[in-house]
């Protein structure tokens, strides 16, 4: 008896990871179109450098999440580039929309349309955070419809969503 439960825990959780998923914004790095404010100071190449860093080190960090998780990728035609950078163990999609409002408003409503229950979405400029902070936002997101994690600049590093929110990206 203890193994049919094992066996419906099991279940729940492979049907908790198929339903939620990990979005993750980037930007094919390219000395002079990431990390611009830093490049004033340390040159387009280092910029783009720490950039670089940034993202592999934020994929390191929620490297066991990859199955729930899909890359969203900026310019769109930098797929092919960013799949032979990162590997094939991810999913790929790109970018649509002028503006991270319309791309983020796009990105989730894609998301929820193709079967997410739940969506977080994060970028990359955040190499700190872990699998475990992400596993917290999904999980907040039974019980609320928005998880935020803010930012010390107004902004935030996290958003989580139980449903399409596209008015949340507008303005």
């Amino acid at each position: 008896q203890g193994h049919v439960a094992d066996d419906d825990v099991r279940q729940v959780r492979r049907r908790e990871r198929m339903t939620r998923w990990l979005l993750i914004f980037l930007k094919y790095p390219t000395p002079g179109k990431v990390k611009t404010r830093l490049a004033k100071t340390l040159g387009a190449r280092a910029a783009c450098e720490a950039y670089r860093t940034c993202v592999e080190t934020t994929l390191d960090r929620v490297a066991g999440l990859h199955r729930e998780t899909q890359l969203w990728v900026d310019p769109p035609d930098a797929m092919a580039r960013t799949r032979r950078w990162l590997g094939r163990r991810w999913a790929y999609r790109p970018q649509r929309g002028r503006g991270l409002g319309a791309r983020l408003r796009h990105a989730t409503s894609r998301a929820f349309t193709e079967g997410a229950h739940r969506v977080v979405v994060i970028g990359t400029d955040s190499p700190w955070i872990s699998e475990r902070e992400i596993k917290q936002a999904f999980a907040a997101l039974q019980e609320h419809d928005l998880v935020i994690g803010p930012s010390r600049d107004g902004g935030y590093y996290l958003i989580g969503l139980a449903s399409p929110t596209p008015c949340l990206f507008e303005g």
